[in-house]
């Protein structure tokens, strides 16, 4: 709910201070800003945004919206607390965002599908891996320094005898 409050500065030790402002924001962000300030950014005459700070009632919505987008950069159909401010997106929690955070955002989840790719890859040979490591293992051992071999020795199956060939 937007709420819009007339607030006065008044004096302190006898030295008046600035004139008279307009609170204005949401939940999340909140501007005190003069007349000149708001006629400005609303495209009124300087007397009317005086009318406007003594009555904010008389304020209207489009008034309020436009004023709402210009100076604290609230957008209007996202949900309260997102806003635009030093060139970067805010979120409700306080976390500002450079357009290379957003533009990036495309390849993050692209380079995370890739990843997920890989990774699932990886876990069907490490699954082919154990099976054939848990599988008996036939090692043959030559005896013979030549290419044809005349004595085999095989070890780990079941029949351990000595063969030739």
């Amino acid at each position: 709910m937007k709420k819009i409050q007339d607030r006065f500065q008044h004096k302190r030790n006898g030295a008046p201070l600035r004139g008279k402002r307009l609170l204005i924001g949401n939940d999340y962000t909140w501007l005190r800003i003069d007349a000149y300030t708001l006629a400005d950014a609303a495209r009124i005459s300087v007397s009317h945004a005086y009318r406007l700070i003594d009555n904010p009632e008389l304020m209207t919505d489009t008034v309020r919206e436009l004023v709402e987008i210009k100076l604290l950069g609230l957008v209007p159909s996202w949900p309260p607390g997102w806003s635009f401010r030093d060139g970067r997106l805010w979120s409700p929690n306080g976390v500002g965002y450079y357009p290379n955070d957003v533009e990036s955002i495309g390849l993050e989840r692209q380079l995370q599908q890739h990843t997920q790719k890989d990774n699932e890859r990886l876990q069907a040979e490490l699954k082919r891996a154990n099976k054939m490591l848990a599988a008996p293992r036939e090692l043959r051992v030559y005896v013979n320094d030549e290419v044809k071999p005349r004595r085999v020795l095989k070890v780990g199956c079941k029949d351990s005898d000595q063969k030739t060939a």
